[in-house]
């Protein structure tokens, strides 16, 4: 049995690993070697939190099998091989012409299972499988939606998820989006300062806090030299 380390998370993220077992890979994420103030609040509210996810969409195309509880501070799922959108986007310009469509049916189908996961814009939570395939990971920041009030809230929630899908869509494979696609990707685009809930919120909220800290600290230090 191997174990090679994929992340070393921060105070608010888990460890990833990839575990070899009997010849199978899967992915194993944990808190439990952070300090326990973290790993017995924060850990184990979001273990639970993403396990839930994934074991309610089990059924569906393009998430993650085989998930399992792996104690208080660790789940484990079967790793898929491949690489994310992200990168693959940044080294070459085209795609398999059904990668979008399934990509876009995938969370279509998460939708209607009651999740949306809100962090597929950043492109690095889609894997492009090794047989061209969507998988979709990562679910720390997505939501229940039957606990959102009202369906407009609600589709507003679920049209972050397929502006993501149109944003590398339109970049990789514009030939084979249509006009609605389009116009309805630029409407989302219009609507994006409505999207007050994104990727991990209390991270982004501290990284402006901090950048408006040294643009402060900087105009300070100019005011005193001049």
């Amino acid at each position: 049995m191997t174990m090679k380390t994929i992340q070393k998370g921060k105070w608010g993220n888990s460890d990833v690993y990839i575990h070899e077992h009997n010849s199978d890979l899967f992915v194993v994420k944990t808190f439990a070697h952070h300090p326990p103030l973290i790993a017995n609040t924060i850990g184990r509210f979001l273990i639970s939190r993403e396990y839930r996810a994934l074991k309610r969409l089990s059924p569906c195309i393009g998430t993650c099998n085989n998930i399992i509880r792996l104690g208080k501070f660790t789940l484990s799922y079967k790793y898929i091989k491949g690489q994310n959108l992200s990168s693959f986007s940044r080294r070459n310009n085209s795609i398999n012409k059904d990668f979008f469509p399934n990509l876009e049916k995938a969370v279509k189908e998460m939708h209607s299972y009651g999740i949306v996961h809100l962090d597929i814009r950043t492109g690095s939570n889609v894997i492009i499988s090794e047989d061209n395939k969507p998988i979709i990971i990562d679910f720390q920041s997505y939501l229940v939606l039957d606990f959102i009030p009202g369906d407009y809230l609600k589709n507003l929630l679920k049209s972050v998820d397929i502006s993501g899908v149109y944003k590398y869509w339109t970049k990789m494979s514009p030939e084979t989006l249509d006009d609605s696609k389009k116009e309805a990707l630029a409407t989302l685009n219009k609507n994006r300062k409505l999207w007050f809930l994104k990727g991990y919120m209390l991270e982004r909220h501290l990284k402006d806090k901090r950048k408006k800290a040294n643009q402060n600290q900087i105009k300070n230090t100019q005011r005193s030299s001049s």
